[in-house]
Order: C-alpha cells, then sequence, then structure tokens
C-alpha cells in the first residue's frame, strides 16, 4: 500500500524518491519561483495521500537544499503542513550529507566525526603486544572503513581534495598502523601494503566502477602497485615486498610488532634510532 506514494501525478519535472520512511522530493526547474511552486504542489499531494491513509508526517523534521552553480547562494521556502521551510546549506539523508554545490565537503567531515569516534574506540582494543592477531585486528579495523567508504560511489571524486579527505585519511591510517602493531612515524604507504588495507582513494573509485567484482579489483590492484612503484616513501617496505599481488595472496603468516619493525625499517634499529 505504501508504495502507491512513489507512484503519485507530480508537477512537471518533478519525482518522488524513498527508502521506508523516508521520502525526498527532486525537482528540477531553471528559477527558484518555480522550484517552489513544483516543490509546495508534490508536498500537498503526498499530504492528501497520507491524510486518506491515516498517516502523518513531522512537520518540522522537513529539511531542504537548494542545489545551485550559481555564485550567489540562493535560499528557497517551502510549505509543509503549515510549517514554513528553509533550504539548507547541507541536508542529511539516508547518512549522506548534500550541500548546496554537491562538493560533499560536509558528508566527508561528517563521515570523519563518526569514523574519528569509532578509531578512538576501537584502537583500544588494539595493544601493540599481547592483543588480537593480525586477521583479527583487520577485521576490527572495518568498522572505520565501512563508515569512511559508505556511499563512496556517489562523492568518490570529492576525495582527490586533501582538504575534504584529510580528517578521515587520519583515522583509516590509524587503523592502518594499529592492524599490524606499527610505529606511528610508518608512514601510510608501507602501513597500507602491510595491512592489507588499499588507499581510500582506490576504493572510492572501485564502488565507483560499474565493471564486474573481479575486475573492479583488479584495477584497484592495478593502480595501488602503480602508486607504490612510483612513491618516494616506504622504499624499504617496497623492497622486500616488491609485488602487492603476491604479498596480499599469502597463504599463511601474519605481522606482530616485531616483524613489523622488519618491514618496515621502524622500530629498535641503530640506524632508526641514531
Amino acid at each position: 500500500m505504501y508504495d502507491t506514494v512513489l507512484r503519485l501525478d507530480m508537477p512537471t519535472d518533478t519525482r518522488i524518491v524513498g527508502f521506508a520512511d523516508d521520502i525526498a522530493i527532486v525537482t528540477v526547474a531553471k528559477d527558484i519561483q518555480q522550484a517552489e511552486e513544483n516543490t509546495n504542489a508534490a508536498v500537498f499531494r503526498i499530504l492528501e495521500w497520507m491524510e486518506a491513509n491515516s498517516l502523518s508526517i513531522a512537520a518540522h523534521k522537513t529539511e531542504a537544499v537548494l542545489i545551485s552553480s550559481r555564485k550567489k547562494v540562493e535560499t528557497a521556502r517551502i510549505e509543509v503542513a503549515g510549517c514554513s521551510i528553509t533550504s539548507k546549506p547541507a541536508i542529511k539523508y539516508l547518512e549522506v550529507m548534500m550541500d548546496h554545490r554537491l562538493t560533499f565537503k560536509a558528508h566527508l567531515q561528517y563521515a570523519a566525526n563518526k569514523a574519528g569516534k569509532a578509531t578512538s574506540a576501537i584502537t583500544r582494543l588494539m595493544a601493540n603486544v599481547g592483543g588480537p592477531k593480525q586477521r583479527s585486528r583487520w577485521l576490527i579495523s572495518t568498522v572505520v572503513r565501512s563508515i569512511i567508504l559508505y556511499a563512496g560511489a556517489i562523492w568518490a571524486p570529492a576525495i582527490s581534495s586533501p582538504t575534504y579527505s584529510r580528517n578521515f585519511m587520519s583515522s583509516y591510517r590509524t587503523c592502518a598502523l594499529r592492524t599490524v602493531c606499527a610505529f606511528r612515524t610508518v608512514l601510510e604507504d608501507a602501513a597500507f601494503v602491510l595491512s592489507d588495507m588499499a588507499p581510500l582513494d582506490l576504493l572510492a573509485n572501485e564502488a565507483r566502477n560499474r565493471d564486474p567484482p573481479p575486475v573492479r579489483r583488479e584495477t584497484t590492484l592495478t593502480n595501488w602497485q602503480r602508486i607504490g612503484r612510483d612513491s618516494n616513501h616506504g622504499s624499504w617496505t617496497r623492497r622486500l615486498l616488491p609485488d602487492i599481488r603476491q604479498w596480499l595472496n599469502r597463504k599463511h603468516g601474519q605481522t606482530d610488532f616485531y616483524l613489523t619493525q622488519l618491514l618496515t625499517g621502524h622500530g629498535c634499529f641503530k640506524s632508526y634510532l641514531q
């Protein structure tokens, strides 16, 4: 019965999208006035349907965002059950922050805050000495990875901006270091290889890729190998592990606090301690 709301007749260039009890109205128009009129008409029809089916809406929880490429930041106003709603710079829909420019800067900051809290919590479970094995650490770190990569296919292009992605990159690097019990001075290139955690930009682009999963994974590994080959960081680890595929596909062997020191060169060595 509830699916019928998605099939209501809407004004021109207006459609309804929904998931569970979250409904969004998408209106495309050349000017703000037309967008407001179409949106108000769509809201009125939805409210009629809800009243006919003995349902109600929390008008004060309704949010709106005006997406535009114009230089001047503008706002729109819509009416929902007697409440006047003014568009915001960004709104959250299905845990994705959508801003008025679709840069997804707000979403990356939101994800970074969530990932930071999760990282602080799970790192307490992964002591460098006497803690879980590497496989268990890797499984624990997937909590942070899932938070960061949620809806990655949508915001993948935004990750190329260091300003946008700096915060959650830090959380991801911390998880990689704790997964292999590495010193905090180990650079991310080496930490990602040892922990079997591909760089975030590659994982986000993998989620965006429409090829079959095996092809997407192969593309990620190829790009990861190329980045490692061209990088000036982690030369010692790259010298010991020149082939990423061979390391990732190994059938045995897990790193620990002492083996990681050997593989990274960061440890109780005279050359490192000077």
